[in-house]
């Protein structure tokens, strides 16, 4: 009962390209994208997030997979305080069911290198409003952070020259005083007839 133009017919095929197109985005994206279903259990680890955190399990992971990554590596707070796993922006869309918005945090990855990233994450409504599960998003802000601190050192190294040269004025002003002193004595001695 089919008829040519049945937009029906295409419904399928749109949804796969629009499916396609999304999946596509998402592999391509430079930020870190994970997802979880209700429970916790990892659905989908995009190949950024791969690329910068291998160790990384392979999807589908059942829920608890967050504390094995957690004994493998130490997660710390924008203040370098360590924090759980289950902190962060997924952790708190899946638990609150209320977008994260900012949220950033360091890994202490193998081989002394430390992965600063800024997560965002938005849980996963039901059409009745229950969380079926949340997707983040996270940038690579390390290169920011370090630039950041070598900006500050160099700012701290500034300020000490600035202080050593203020030392450096006082010291020299106060030389140039003891030889003006000098000289206006010497000057008025040479002046001065001895008797």
């Amino acid at each position: 009962m089919s008829t040519a133009g049945d937009p029906f017919d295409e419904f399928p095929s749109s949804a796969a390209t629009a499916g396609g197109r999304l999946h596509t985005l998402l592999n391509s994206m430079r930020s870190a994208v994970l997802e979880v279903d209700a429970g916790g259990a990892l659905l989908y680890v995009n190949p950024f997030a791969r690329e910068i955190m291998p160790e990384l399990p392979q999807t589908p992971a059942p829920p608890g997979w967050e504390r094995e990554f957690g004994t493998i590596h130490t997660l710390r707070d924008s203040h370098g305080a360590p924090i759980d796993p289950l902190e962060g922006p997924l952790g708190a869309a899946l638990s609150t069911g209320v977008p994260q918005h900012d949220w950033h945090f360091s890994i202490d990855l193998r081989g002394g290198r430390e992965l600063h990233l800024l997560g965002s994450a938005a849980p996963v409504l039901s059409e009745n409003g229950e969380i079926q599960g949340a997707i983040a998003s996270y940038q690579d802000v390390t290169e920011l952070i370090e630039l950041q601190d070598a900006l500050q050192n160099q700012l701290d190294e500034t300020r000490s020259a600035h202080q050593e040269m203020h030392l450096a004025h006082g010291e020299l002003s106060r030389a140039h005083n003891l030889q003006a002193g000098f000289i206006a004595n010497f000057s008025h001695d040479l002046r001065t007839p001895l008797s």
